[in-house]
């Protein structure tokens, strides 16, 4: 597991999970994963989650609004080669600039923050990882 893009196979994983209109999906258990999967619980973008033991996977339940998926795209920003490092005036003028329904995932020095929390609670930088539309 350490030679693939973990954060690439997350996103694949719930991508065709919600065009497929699946119920649940698996992901690997991994650090990263559980703290992503920790955030889109907490903006509601998913149901919630399992972690499951013997599969060592988490089993994501997705969340649909009317048949629609609620999660309406996720995107990387930052590639193994090619790191996308935004300081703190960065990030909001490309939150500014960009009027979407949606936020960016970051990993700073306190973990991975959505822009939100970067902007207003902890005002600090880091390396932008996902990109989230709902």
């Amino acid at each position: 597991m350490s030679n693939r893009y973990i954060l690439g196979d997350v996103v694949v994983r719930l991508k065709v999970g919600m065009l497929g209109h699946f119920s649940n999906v698996y992901i690997p258990r991994t650090t990263i994963s559980m703290d992503l999967v920790k955030i889109l619980y907490q903006n509601g973008l998913i149901r919630g989650f399992y972690l499951d033991f013997v599969r060592d996977q988490i089993l994501v339940y997705l969340k649909y609004h009317l048949g629609n998926p609620v999660l309406k795209d996720i995107k990387i920003v930052s590639r193994p080669g090619k790191r996308a490092f935004w300081t703190l005036n960065k990030l909001s003028l490309k939150y500014n600039l960009r009027n979407f329904s949606g936020f960016y995932i970051l990993s700073t020095s306190r973990g991975l923050l959505t822009s939100h929390q970067c902007l207003l609670s902890y005002r600090i930088g880091g390396e932008v990882l996902l990109k989230i539309k709902y």
